[in-house]
């Protein structure tokens, strides 16, 4: 095959040319990722055959070409999810070709199980202890909802994937805007899983989003805090 003849160097030009930067969601049909295509990727370490959306053509040619192209295809993609369940799921799949590679992701800070089985376990009923546990009490926020709270469940798992990131440049965060506008900066930096973030730095640009997908004011004193940690370039 002729284009396996050409230096790595031209072929790598090429890989540019046809790998279109892309939106990779969950949700999306064309990224979506069953449990059969999740367990099926997180049989290899690498990530090599995690499925990436369907336009990334260049990657179902032949083994060389997936190999060689795959690393662009990862930088070349934003990664959109829901919540802190969903990444642990994406960094998993994507294996260490996907982590070493990925530029730009955008998540909540919750995680869905957690919630559910909140409800679950004491529907529409204050639990203290929820509240102690995540550090966050009515008397840090002034809020009457014991279910807006800051995540447990999966964030240190999280947090270690995402010091595996090496290219992670862009890091868009969506909080519950009721929660930012009540939690205290105190109560917000005493959180063990915000302490673990808060420690991961060296992006170049950092946002934060409501859930409903709007820009949250980023001058809020502990988004401007966050931001000013993640942003910075040591510890």
């Amino acid at each position: 095959m002729f284009f396996k003849k050409l230096p790595r160097e031209l072929r790598d030009r090429i890989y540019e040319f046809v790998s279109p930067e892309q939106h990779w969601s969950m949700d999306e049909k064309v990224g979506r990722v069953t449990e059969l295509d999740l367990l099926g990727s997180m049989g290899d370490l690498g990530g090599f055959y995690f499925p990436l959306a369907a336009e990334s053509g260049i990657l179902a040619v032949n083994r060389q070409m997936r190999e060689e192209a795959m690393p662009l295809a990862y930088r070349t993609t934003s990664f959109e999810l829901e919540d802190i369940d969903e990444v642990v799921k994406l960094l998993l799949g994507i294996g260490y070709i996907g982590r070493q590679n990925i530029e730009s992701l955008a998540f909540g800070w919750q995680s869905n199980s957690e919630t559910k089985f909140t409800w679950d376990e004491a529907p529409g009923k204050l639990r203290r202890e929820d509240l102690d546990t995540a550090k966050v009490t009515f008397e840090d926020t002034g809020f009457e909802d014991p279910f807006l709270t800051l995540p447990i469940i999966h964030v240190e798992t999280c947090l270690q994937l995402l010091k595996q990131c090496g290219r992670l440049t862009h890091l868009r965060l969506k909080f519950e805007k009721e929660l930012i506008d009540f939690i205290t900066l105190d109560a917000f930096k005493a959180n063990a899983g915000v302490r673990g973030l808060s420690s991961i730095r060296g992006f170049a640009r950092v946002e934060f989003w409501s859930s409903d997908q709007e820009p949250l004011d980023q001058e809020k004193d502990i988004l401007k805090w966050l931001k000013e940690c993640l942003e910075s370039l040591v510890l």
